[in-house]
This record gives C-alpha cells, sequence and structure tokens, in this order.
C-alpha cells in the first residue's frame, strides 16, 4: 500500500523558518550582559545552555534551539541563585521581543514569503509549532512577513504540550481535519523529529545549530532548507501540489 499523499506542512519555528544563530545570538549576548553575575561566567553561563558568546555560535544540541524559555532559564539558576526563576523568564521573553521589534529578526530565506505563498497556493494546509510561547510565535512570524500563511499557530503554551511531546502535531491535524499521515513535519531538531513520529514524514532542514548526522538517522530526509520543499515533495509524488514551488526554486537558483 502506497503512503498517503501529504497535504500538510507543520513548521518548527526557529532555525527552520527564522534564521536561529543571526537573530538569537542577539538575544542571547543582550541577556548574558544583562543576566550573567560577572564577566567570567558569562561564557560559562553561556555554554550551559547551548550558547558560545565569544564565537558567538549555537551549539549541536543546544538547550536554547530545542526547549522552552523555561528550560533554558532552568539552566541558569544555578548561576544566578538570587534571581527568582519568573523574573528570568519574563526578562528573556521581554528581551527577544525588544529585539525582534528592534527589526534584528532575521528569516531564513530572503524570499520565505514566497516560499511560504506558493507552497499554500498549491492547496498545503500550514501550520507552525514551536516551544516559544504562542504570542512571540505570531509577533516573530508578523515580523517575516508570513503570518497569515499559517492557520495553525502553537505554543508551548498553547495547551498542546511542548515537544518532542506529539501534543502539536495531533492538534493541527484536528484542527484541518487531516490525517497525521498527511502531514510532514519539518524542524532542525531531533525536538522536531522526534515530535512527528506518528507524521507521514519527518524533514530536517540544515538552517538550525543541528548537524546532517544529528538527523539523517531519524529524519526520512533532510533538506538544506525550506527552500528545497516543494521540489522534493514533488519528486516523491505531490505533483500537481510541487509544481509551481518547484519552478520558483529553480529561479531562486
Amino acid at each position: 500500500m502506497s503512503s498517503p499523499e501529504i497535504r500538510g506542512l507543520l513548521f518548527d519555528k526557529d532555525g527552520t523558518l527564522i534564521d536561529f544563530n543571526a537573530t538569537w545570538s542577539v538575544v542571547m549576548d543582550r541577556l548574558l550582559d544583562e543576566l550573567a553575575p560577572d564577566a567570567e561566567t558569562r561564557v560559562p553561563m553561556g555554554r550551559a545552555a547551548g550558547y558560545d558568546p565569544e564565537a558567538r555560535r549555537f551549539m549541536p544540541g543546544s538547550a536554547i534551539a530545542a526547549g522552552t524559555v523555561e528550560d533554558t532559564v532552568r539552566l541558569w539558576a544555578a548561576f544566578r541563585p538570587d534571581l527568582d526563576l519568573r523574573y528570568m523568564i519574563d526578562r528573556s521573553e521581554e528581551v527577544a521581543a525588544e529585539t525582534v521589534a528592534s527589526g534584528a529578526l532575521i528569516p531564513v530565506h530572503e524570499n520565505i514569503a514566497e516560499i511560504m505563498a506558493d507552497l499554500a497556493g498549491a492547496g498545503f494546509r500550514l501550520g507552525v509549532a514551536t516551544n516559544d510561547s504562542e504570542a512571540a510565535a505570531r509577533q516573530h512570524l508578523e515580523a517575516a512577513g508570513i503570518l497569515d500563511a499559517f492557520e495553525f499557530i502553537s505554543g508551548a503554551d498553547s495547551g498542546h504540550g511542548a515537544k518532542p511531546g506529539p501534543g502539536m502535531l495531533l492538534g493541527f491535524a484536528r484542527a484541518t481535519g487531516l490525517d497525521p499521515l498527511e502531514i510532514a513535519m519539518i524542524g532542525d531538531s531531533m525536538h522536531d523529529i522526534v515530535s512527528a513520529e506518528q507524521a507521514g514524514m519527518r524533514i530536517g532542514v540544515l538552517t538550525g545549530p543541528a548537524l546532517r548526522e544529528d538527523l539523517e538517522h531519524a529524519a526520512d530526509v533532510v533538506l538544506e532548507s525550506i527552500a528545497g520543499l516543494g521540489a522534493m515533495l514533488a519528486a516523491r509524488g505531490n505533483r500537481a501540489a510541487g509544481a509551481r514551488q518547484f519552478s520558483r526554486e529553480c529561479d531562486m537558483a
């Protein structure tokens, strides 16, 4: 029996739609400047959460890339036992919002709005599943110019649970009326891949901190970026749905 055709695409946000390093290194530098108790602690505090402040790069397996804001802040609690956990969570979210509002958010592709419009226009149902908050996700997608492309947006606080749990995938399936086997999950971390165990396809992208070898043993496909998504689906058998996107990708090359 052949696999069901993919009709829904559920995207992770950071590292998949949003350039993780270019955007969130700015946030991390500001947070460490503010929250690290002294200059000597700044580097180990950053590295504890998977960020190298000296190189200004996120490391593979970074807790920041895959987890929630609370996951990161809990790793910092040992460095700042004098600060309330809730304060650090709230301040992290405030700094992120301020940074995005300042124009520092960078999409993974300069033509991301066209990529999303083509996928939606080709008949795919589009959603976002992120371990960020839903309000932050909406702010970031609006800043990237793609908020209206998605009919489903779930954060860790939206009532579906956090990744790597399957709740967001199943919530997207319910919201769209699709079978999970008709959905592809697209993400840059193992949290995304594991959360999509019930999906029809698990697609890894290399626009986040994870390396190809981190993803390829569990993902069905690993792409350089979401720019290759339409062509891959067209080659797989979603021919009508993928043709328009494939044409644009050829123009972009």
